[in-house]
């Protein structure tokens, strides 16, 4: 960003500096989007793991392949995802109800929360990436950094209440784990 100040204000700039910025966002774009990659991958493939478990206790709403496809079918991946989030904790919750009287089941404001934190980031990321694109002068390449640090900020605070959720639905399966061990030794 300084470097784009110091274009805006005229300030004289070696070549050397410039390239260097460059080779340093490339790097961290790279970095980043394998990051992401590896985060994906292993986020889905827990999501259809414990729908799946899920499903070997009651008749779940979606068959477990949806928890793949459905962040990638056009349409549906604004709202099936979460559906399915949802039904993993309100089920699970009122399993762990049944068999354990004094259980206090897990709040679901997370779930929504970080739905709609999901969606406002892939927006943001969005406009960001339209706004890159087509960006002509410093002004407009400075406010597209800008938008893009907001972006990556969603995306560490996105990332944050992902292991939260995943870790209080952890917990949960935890639970019914040994509920189910119980039921089979009597």
């Amino acid at each position: 960003m300084v470097i784009l100040q110091n274009i805006i204000n005229n300030v004289p700039m070696n070549d050397s500096g410039i390239d260097y910025c460059e080779l340093s966002i490339a790097f961290l774009t790279i970095l980043h989007a394998i990051a992401l990659l590896i985060s994906a991958v292993t986020f889905i493939k827990w999501f259809r793991r414990a729908y799946y478990n899920l499903d070997t206790q009651i008749e779940t709403r979606f068959e477990d392949v949806w928890c793949v496809w459905s962040w990638f079918a056009p349409i549906i991946n604004i709202f099936r995802p979460y559906q399915i989030m949802k039904e993993l904790y309100v089920e699970t919750n009122e399993l762990l109800v049944e068999d354990i009287g004094t259980y206090t089941p897990s709040n679901t404001a997370y779930v929504i929360l970080w739905w709609i934190l999901w969606v406002v980031t892939l927006v943001v990321g969005n406009i960001s990436y339209e706004w890159e694109a087509k960006a002509q002068t410093a002004e407009h390449i400075l406010m597209s950094t800008q938008l893009d640090i907001f972006s990556t900020a969603l995306w560490i605070c996105l990332s944050i209440l992902t292991i939260k959720v995943i870790g209080d639905y952890a917990k949960m399966e935890q639970l019914l784990y040994q509920m189910n061990i119980k039921a089979e030794e009597n």
